[in-house]
């Protein structure tokens, strides 16, 4: 018994021994009445910028944290925050500059004796000119500048889903430089009072992510546009048209236009009532007939300045198969026969036959001017003498873009 008595004390001696030989081994990590750690930053976030980002949390019910440090690429950098309170309900710290990348950050928050949070870790990118180049304008579907109600009217496609709005900007009736924006959410703009012949710009705002702190833009580019021009350059070519009075052979003159032959057939006649305010051009009107005509031409010879045109004519009636009718652009001071128009006008597009009174059909041609001269807008036409023949036209337009 005395033997066991002897073992089991120097059992207990030993442990008491190794238990002491153990604590000063750990003593130096070991804090008195237990670890303390500050609270954690809250529901953390990463603000995406332009080679900048904001990080930011919501600060939790700890009074003790005075500070926070925010690390990145490894703890090899950092940004510190100082004079942390309770009544701080967000802490953020924007960190710049930044080159275009994603980040992993890691904050973790301190108090007064230099305890320290465990580490809250949040991903977040940066973007720049890589961003930037990526970025397209909305499209542009329709521009046109409205001359009866002196607005410039612009039509888009929808918007993509990272757009934040369009700015317009423009040159008012004043001269001054205005800028408009443009919603998101809308897919027509209209500005009231744009100088006509001033260009107009957009550039179109997008955020690539929803809590992105900057905006970024896609280039600014010109808006072509169209601004009605034709009474500005055009005398009489719109209905109601100014017409003489009836001469013996029912025929009117057309006032303000070049016409050939004068009287373009013995039954011609220019009319602005009957039908409406159109142009009217007869051949054989009624059973008896008296020819029809051969390269009958109306036109007017205006001056254009260097740019790109379109002339429009909006035909109320075409009637007579065998009829060519021509709606001609050319340069200098006159039209081409009907059967030189396809080679020899600047341009032209055939209107054909079969229009029902009462239309109101647009044709169009295009050209361009590349210096200041005279151009011949006007008609060429052909109408046959069996039957009635008929061309009819309410309006002429020219256009110029922008």
């Amino acid at each position: 018994m005395k033997k066991i008595a002897y073992i089991v004390l120097a059992g207990i001696i030993s442990g008491f021994v190794s238990c002491k030989s153990l604590d000063s081994i750990y003593e130096e990590y070991i804090v008195p009445n237990g670890l303390s750690y500050p609270a954690i930053a809250l529901d953390a976030e990463a603000h995406p910028g332009n080679k900048r980002i904001e990080i930011a949390w919501r600060n939790g019910a700890d009074p003790k944290v005075v500070k926070a440090r925010i690390s990145w690429n490894n703890d090899t950098e950092w940004t510190d925050i100082d004079g942390i309170t309770p009544e701080m309900d967000v802490i953020s710290r924007i960190i710049e500059p930044l080159e275009e990348d994603t980040y992993t950050f890691m904050i973790r928050t301190y108090d007064a004796k230099g305890n320290v949070s465990v580490p809250v870790e949040v991903m977040g990118a940066v973007y720049g000119e890589l961003y930037g180049r990526s970025l397209v304008n909305r499209l542009v579907k329709s521009a046109l500048y409205d001359n009866d109600e002196s607005v410039f009217q612009l039509e888009w496609n929808s918007a993509g889903a990272t757009e934040v709005g369009i700015e317009l900007s423009y040159t008012d009736v004043s001269g001054s430089s205005r800028t408009l924006p443009v919603d998101p959410s809308e897919t027509a703009a209209t500005i009231s009072d744009l100088k006509v012949g001033e260009p107009v710009f957009y550039t179109t705002a997008y955020k690539p992510d929803s809590l992105a702190i900057d905006v970024f833009y896609a280039p600014k580019v010109q808006i072509p546009y169209y601004a009605d021009i034709t009474d500005m350059v055009l005398k009489n070519a719109h209905h109601p048209y100014s017409v003489g009075n009836v001469t013996v052979d029912t025929s009117r003159e057309l006032f303000d236009w070049i016409i050939t032959p004068t009287k373009l057939s013995a039954n011609g006649n220019w009319d602005n009532t009957p039908i409406g305010g159109v142009i009217l051009m007869y051949t054989n009107y009624g059973p008896s007939g008296t020819g029809g005509i051969t390269n009958g031409k109306f036109y007017q010879t205006v001056e254009l300045g260097v740019g790109v045109y379109t002339l429009n004519t909006f035909v109320y009636q075409t009637t007579n198969v065998g009829s060519r009718v021509f709606l001609v652009a050319n340069l200098g001071d006159s039209l081409p026969d009907t059967d030189d128009v396809e080679k020899d006008s600047y341009g032209y597009i055939n209107i054909g036959n079969g229009i029902a009174a009462g239309g109101n059909e647009k044709y169009s041609i295009n050209f361009t001017i590349s210096e200041k001269r005279e151009v011949s807008l006007g008609f060429a036409l052909d109408l046959p003498p069996s039957g009635l023949s008929i061309f009819a036209t309410r309006e002429v337009q020219l256009l110029r873009k922008y």
